[in-house]
């Protein structure tokens, strides 16, 4: 499964946090001519369409997103949001993925979630 297109949305560091929490690949709508290409057309709503423009932003995503490797084709067998907003997926191997959306660091279960970001802890 893929997320809506990340560069397409309003909040992308929220939006790649949900393609995490549910346990989706990210994607990216892409062009490889600038979007000005697209002025005076049918496609004026890719604005942000440039490959040259994402690519940096598709290879940190990348890099993040390998936390996650492990996870890939497995299934979710439970979903939490704590009373401290974190979210918790938890996959039949026993991996729990915990998902911040807040701006500030937050502990939960004695595990440190960064503020804007995830933490993969192993199961089995």
């Amino acid at each position: 499964l893929y997320s809506e297109p990340i560069n397409m949305a309003g909040n992308i560091q929220d939006m790649i946090l949900r393609a995490v929490e549910f346990g989706v690949s990210p994607s990216f709508l892409l062009t490889e001519k600038d979007e000005n290409a697209l002025k005076n057309t049918d496609y004026l709503e890719y604005y942000a369409v440039s490959y040259d423009n994402w690519k940096d932003m598709i290879r940190e995503t990348a890099v993040k997103m390998d936390a996650m490797s492990d996870l890939r084709g497995k299934k979710i067998t439970d979903h939490e949001v704590t009373e401290e907003g974190i979210r918790i997926t938890t996959y039949e191997n026993g991996n729990k993925v915990y998902v911040n959306y807040s701006e500030k660091e937050i502990t939960v279960n004695g595990v440190v979630v960064p503020a804007k970001g995830f933490i993969v802890k192993g199961g089995r």
